[in-house]
């Protein structure tokens, strides 16, 4: 089974889940509830996390949280460890309590931080996990903002907050007064109530960054210097995946460059001496798939999925034969992975 891919950095945040070993339940009884909440505050205090929302439900978790240290595996290695040992020890057994290895995707905090947040607090309130087949918009409102699970009553402060829960990060963007960010705040929760929100995990780019499209771009590009010295597999198809999440018209527009032609140019079909349209339908089907499918190439491009495999293959072994043309195509491979001058 192929790692998860994990890319950490100073100030990073995260939606974090997981879910009970063959869909068992976590959380049987309060004491579990009260024994997840105590380690993660440690663990939050020790390897000072910024916490942003969490809900606990009986067969799984949603976490959202920030870590200014870039210290996501370190985190969430010691936090799932000491819960799952202590929970053990305590019930007297053994084996496995989480499914595997937990989910996890990148957030891009400034656009997607209150999404993420929201989602997590409706979980109560969605229809597979209420118990009730029918139940109004009045007792969804009162299940949310009175669900004990959830961080959701203590920033709206109905229960007094914890230390280690960081709702200033939460509802500084939401007003002036403290009164003015928490009405603010529920009434963007709540909206959700009567609309359906989408998943983050299903919505993230290659299933691992959620956010706007230059903040998706920038870590793309980032993604040697982020993983440095960590020994992770190329293998693993997130991340094969993500260096994959390259624009078509950006694209276009580098071969434009490189090649001195112009856009008709390269996109006209049946052209089988302009390198430049060969360059094309090359780096397009191998760095533009983590964004389309073949089909969606082939449709922009002019051509069959099929045809463009071909065209792959056919500029793959013309590439070992034309030096000249090999060391333009690996150029525009470099400007592709270029890291920006600035964080967007």
């Amino acid at each position: 089974m192929a790692r998860p891919l994990r890319i950490e950095y100073e100030g990073a945040g995260y939606h974090v889940t997981n879910r009970g070993n063959a869909g068992n339940k976590v959380f049987e009884r309060d004491d579990d509830y009260e024994l997840f909440l105590e380690k993660l505050c440690e663990c939050v205090l020790s390897f000072r996390i910024s916490l942003r929302s969490y809900c606990l439900m009986p067969d799984h978790f949603h976490l959202y949280f920030v870590t200014p240290e870039g210290n996501l595996c370190k985190f969430m290695q010691t936090f799932m460890t000491a819960f799952t040992v202590t929970k053990n020890r305590r019930d007297k057994r053994n084996g496995h309590i989480f499914q595997g290895r937990y989910k996890s995707i990148l957030v891009d905090n400034d656009s997607y931080g209150s999404k993420v947040s929201q989602y997590i607090h409706l979980t109560p309130a969605r229809k597979e996990n209420l118990s009730a087949p029918k139940i109004s918009s009045q007792e969804c409102l009162v299940t949310l903002r009175h669900y004990k699970w959830s961080s959701y009553p203590f920033l709206l402060g109905i229960w007094k907050c914890p230390e280690w829960l960081d709702r200033q990060e939460v509802l500084s963007h939401w007003g002036d007064s403290l009164m003015a960010q928490q009405d603010n705040y529920s009434e963007f929760v709540e909206c959700g109530l009567m609309h359906e929100i989408g998943d983050p995990f299903e919505t993230a780019a290659a299933k691992t960054v959620l956010g706007t499209v230059k903040f998706v771009d920038y870590i793309r590009r980032r993604l040697t210097s982020l993983f440095g010295n960590m020994p992770l597999a190329r293998s693993q198809p997130n991340r094969a995946k993500l260096e994959a999440w390259v624009d078509i018209d950006e694209l276009i527009n580098l071969v434009c460059k490189e090649f001195r032609t112009s856009r008709e140019k390269v996109l006209k079909t049946h052209s089988r001496k302009n390198m430049g349209r060969k360059a094309l339908l090359y780096l397009a089907g191998t760095y533009c798939r983590g964004r389309y499918t073949l089909a969606e190439i082939g449709q922009r491009l002019g051509i069959t999925d099929v045809g463009l495999s071909t065209a792959r293959h056919v500029v793959r072994k013309q590439m070992k034969e034309q030096t000249r043309f090999a060391s333009r195509i690996e150029k525009i491979e470099r400007q592709l992975h270029r890291k920006p001058k600035v964080m967007v």
